[in-house]
């Protein structure tokens, strides 16, 4: 048996995982987590064997995230949930210490799969973005501005295009909003935009937005 905790900011979601999970007896769910915070108390309270994690929750999130947990629990296994089938964001996940990687359009037997994969110390990556993590690491001609954007930019660009204000962020990521205003600047310019609204834009069209 394999003790599985959920985190994820939307509880529709995580009820719907919890359902999917109940197909398979060798999977249980122990817990659910609804921002960073809460996903670092419930692996110091819970046996946890595997996290599944969406990346993009209030708190700690992200890559920073990713590292907290195995840092704090090398044992625990993370598999990465996410609404973006982005080959460079799959990349930093497992580049932190991610085991995994799978989108949220999968299959309910692929996810489980995935699961069951790296609770037993394998690697899982969805194939769509495995594919593209191929391809794409020969950083060619075709290199996408935001591949270009570096961990703590792209932290912030993915906040910003949930609405955070810069306050916000600086609270969520414990910087100041001078720092905050500098990244959004610099990313804002790697992009070529010149404001959120073309940073939104920017994460539709190319399927980053979470």
């Amino acid at each position: 048996m394999k003790w599985v905790l959920i985190a994820d900011d939307h509880p529709v979601v995580r009820q719907g995982v919890e359902r999917i999970l109940a197909m398979d007896r060798s999977l249980r769910v122990v817990g659910h987590a609804g921002d960073g915070w809460e996903v670092l108390d419930k692996l110091r309270e819970l046996p946890a064997d595997v996290l599944l994690l969406d990346l993009w929750m209030p708190g700690p999130h992200g890559a920073e995230l990713v590292r907290r947990v195995k840092k704090a629990h090398p044992s625990v296994a993370v598999l990465v949930f996410s609404a973006a089938a982005d080959s460079l964001i799959a990349a930093r996940a497992i580049r932190s210490g991610a085991a995994g990687f799978i989108t949220k359009d999968s299959n309910p037997g692929d996810l489980i799969v995935a699961l069951k994969r790296v609770a037993e110390g394998g690697r899982y990556v969805h194939p769509s973005v495995a594919e593209a993590m191929v391809f794409d690491s020969g950083g060619g001609g075709d290199e996408l501005p935001h591949h270009r954007l570096s961990d703590r930019e792209m932290q912030i660009f993915l906040e910003m295009v949930q609405g955070k204000s810069s306050k916000d962020i600086a609270a969520a990521l414990q910087i100041t909003v001078k720092t905050v205003s500098t990244h959004k600047m610099r990313l804002m310019r790697k992009l070529g935009v010149g404001s959120t609204a073309g940073l939104m834009r920017y994460a539709f069209t190319h399927g980053i937005a979470c």
